[in-house]
């Protein structure tokens, strides 16, 4: 531009991105005075409205100037701050905007505080705590984790263990965390040392209550390795004490959960005024998790009620107004079948996965038999009392 002898062309130019240098670093003060950060402690103390009524001036001063420049400096700032977010440069001394969302968080957490004091049925999304001795656990249960959480849930995972199992945990986890994290999903990752598992997990879901985003769900992995099904028992029962929600995935073999395509979900003990008391009994979170399959896999979902007069007509009209009440995809397909009857399993299409409300009384050895004799994955759901599907 000088050889050229034409400065002043450029000089509106250069003036844009000064200006754009002063509204940002202005913004930056207006914004960590605003959430009221510690280590913010200037020398010199402004009012707060000043950092920002300087940076709308800048703003404002440009399109004064070049409104045509301000527009190309606008974009090349934009531009350059996409370029450098995508090389992903880590501050160890953080950024303003993270307080920002901080500060945001807080007022959001209080707001709902003053709201209600427990979760409530509408606002229902999946969070689960997964506890875990071997990565290979979650491995082996990837897909199915995100069907479930995918795409507003979220998972705690909790590594378990002492010594160099432990030391596995932490080296091991993050590369799986990382795998979630590329797939869109909400997840986060802490670590106990101690040799009791069923222990810790009842000491964690005590220590967690405190939590105001908590997770609402037990999500726990059985399969035929489980050397100690009593401590799943007292998970369990620890999650009815507290109300909490669980699943119970059983994967048959190296199958799992097949070609993700068809899911049967049973009803069972379906009380007789659920109408009028908007109550499905311990049937709401299995409902839920099948919806939240059927969307993510696109495939086919299979309603099963579980009744002794399997003739009468009424009790095929009380399925169809199950899925009208919870709103269920119009393709269900239906069936009611005598939860007696030894040939129940042939009067249903083959499931890639099962979808069950746990029995009143908790027994694992019984339920992987279950799974070894029906030669199909089992997800069981227990309610929290928490989760309902009509709303």
């Amino acid at each position: 531009a000088i050889l050229l002898r034409e400065l002043n062309v450029i000089a509106p130019l250069i003036t844009m991105f000064f200006l754009v240098t002063y509204a940002m670093i202005t913004l930056v003060i207006f914004i960590v005075q605003s959430v009221s950060r510690t280590s913010y402690r200037p020398t010199s103390k402004i009012p707060g409205y000043i950092p920002l009524l300087g940076s709308l001036s800048c703003l404002f001063v440009m399109f004064i100037v070049n409104p045509t420049f301000s527009i190309i400096a606008i974009i090349g700032s934009i531009a350059l701050y996409i370029f450098f977010s995508q090389r992903h440069i880590v501050s160890d001394d953080g950024y303003a905007r993270s307080g920002l969302f901080t500060a945001m968080a807080q007022w959001a957490t209080k707001k709902a505080k003053n709201l209600t004091k427990e979760n409530e049925p509408r606002a229902w999304q999946p969070d689960l705590l997964f506890p875990i001795a071997h990565v290979r656990e979650i491995r082996a249960c990837y897909k199915l984790l995100h069907s479930l959480v995918h795409p507003k849930g979220s998972i705690k995972i909790l590594g378990i263990g002492t010594g160099k199992k432990l030391m596995r945990l932490k080296k091991y986890l993050p590369d799986v965390i990382a795998a979630f994290e590329k797939a869109k999903n909400t997840i986060s990752f802490s670590l106990v040392e101690n040799n009791n598992f069923g222990n810790s997990v009842k000491i964690s879901t005590e220590a967690l209550g405190a939590a105001h985003f908590r997770p609402n769900t037990i999500f726990l992995k059985l399969d035929t390795t489980v050397k100690n099904p009593e401590d799943y028992e007292d998970i369990l029962n620890t999650a009815v004490k507290h109300q909490w929600g669980a699943l119970v995935y059983m994967p048959f073999a190296r199958v799992g959960t097949g070609l993700e395509r068809t899911i049967n979900l049973w009803l069972r003990d379906v009380p007789d005024d659920w109408v009028d008391n908007v109550e499905l009994g311990n049937n709401d979170l299995a409902i839920m998790t099948a919806l939240l399959l059927h969307q993510n896999w696109k495939g086919t979902l299979n309603i099963i009620l579980e009744k002794r007069e399997t003739k009468d007509k009424s009790a095929m009209k009380e399925l169809e107004n199950i899925i009208s009440f919870a709103r269920l995809p119009k393709k269900t397909n239906t069936y009611v079948v005598d939860p007696d009857a030894t040939d129940k399993w042939d009067l249903v299409p083959q499931p890639d996965i099962n979808i069950f409300p746990t029995p009143k009384k908790i027994n694992i050895a019984a339920m992987m038999e279950e799974v070894k004799l029906f030669r199909t994955s089992f997800l069981l759901a227990m309610d929290s009392g928490k989760e309902n599907a009509q709303v």
